[in-house]
Order: structure tokens, then sequence, then C-alpha cells
């Protein structure tokens, strides 16, 4: 898929006309150059670590870590038995949760990122006569301007579905932890696990919509 056609994908993903999904493939094929040029330079690390991305992405990671982290120090502090069993098994879905959420903000950080290298590639338009930009650069520049406008919108929705999913996930793992120090019983049907797999699922999701945007690491 050409960084063009991806712009259109992630148009229309993000719930944008045909017409207007069309504009945000001229931003898009310049953001993807950058996005797998941040990729290049910069591997992708092995552990968490939210401070390697943006303030606007990294509050999300760390609260969906937080979350994790007294799940497990609670998890590990009760007996064996059927309950903690089952308790163990959604620890690894919350696992999987958080890990979705680092690879969502990653991804958002980076299209962040080309987003600022594109405004101050448009800060240094090319000069027509008497040092003007001409009016066929002028043209493109505004138009540019206006694709990488719509794509911000993409980022500042990733951003807010992002910190909902998170909450979601927090209210998840308050609920486990609450039974977990009451020894109570999981909701029947397994409700809650439902919850942390759809919660990973629409992570998930998102992170795959920011990959259209431009393929991070390569």
């Amino acid at each position: 898929m050409t960084f063009a056609g991806a712009g259109i994908g992630i148009g229309l993903l993000a719930g944008l006309p045909l017409a207007v999904a069309g504009g945000v493939a001229v931003a898009t094929y310049a953001l993807g150059a950058a996005i797998s040029l941040l990729g290049r330079c910069r591997p992708r690390a092995q552990r968490i670590d939210p401070f390697t991305v943006g303030e606007a992405w990294r509050g999300s990671v760390k609260g969906a870590m937080q979350a994790s982290a007294r799940y497990r120090q609670v998890l590990n502090s009760m007996p064996p038995g059927p309950l903690r069993d089952r308790l163990a098994d959604i620890g690894q879905s919350i696992d999987r949760s958080v890990e979705e959420c680092w690879a969502v903000a990653q991804r958002g950080h980076a299209v962040t990122e080309a987003l600022s290298a594109l405004d101050a590639a448009q800060a240094r338009p090319g000069p027509g006569a008497g040092g003007a930009p001409a009016d066929g650069v002028l043209r493109s520049l505004e138009a540019q301007a206006a694709s990488a406008e719509r794509l911000r919108a993409v980022a500042d929705q990733a951003q807010r579905r992002l910190a909902l999913l998170e909450a979601r996930l927090c209210e998840a793992v308050a609920t486990a932890v609450e039974l977990s120090v009451g020894a109570g019983e999981l909701p029947p049907g397994g409700r809650l696990g439902d919850e942390i797999d759809d919660v990973t699922a629409q992570l998930s999701a998102l992170r795959s919509a920011l990959d259209e945007v431009g393929p991070l690491g390569q």
C-alpha cells in the first residue's frame, strides 16, 4: 500500500468523507516518509518506557502500567486457589492490554513528531518574485496545511480514544483488585475477563489504524 493510499484509509477510518479523506493523502505521503525515518533512527524499545513518548501519550501508558503493577502486587499476596488462578489468567490479559497501550502511544507519538516536522517544512516556503511564495507554491502549501490539520485531527482522536480505553482498563483492574482483596466471586460468565479482552481488541484496532499512517520501525 502506498502512503497516499494509506492516507485515504486512515481518513475513512476516522469517519471523514471520501473527498476529505483524499486530501489527507497529500500530507500522509510526507508523513509516512518521516515516520519511517523516525523508526529507523530509533529502534523499538524492548521495555515500556513512557518517558520516550510525548506527554499527550505518556499519561495513558503510565496509568495502564500503574494499574497493572497494583494488580500484580495484590495478586502475588493471594493464597493459592481457584480464585487466584482465575485472576492470574486475567492478569495475563491485563499485560496484553498494557503492551497494546504502549504500541498505540509509540505510533501516535511518531505521528505527532512527523506532523511537527511537516509544520516546520511549511514554515519555509520557496520564494517567488520579491521573496514571496509563487502563487502555485502558495496554493500547494495551503493544501498541505489543510491536509495536515485533518490528519492532526486523527491523532487527536486517537489520543482521546487511548485515554478512554486506558480508563476502562483501570476500572476493570480496580474491580479485579477489589475481588482479590475481598476474596469475592468473579462476575458470572467471565464478564470481567471479557471486558479486558475487549479493551485489548480495541487498542489493537487503534494501533492498526495508526499503522496505516506510516510504518513504524522500518
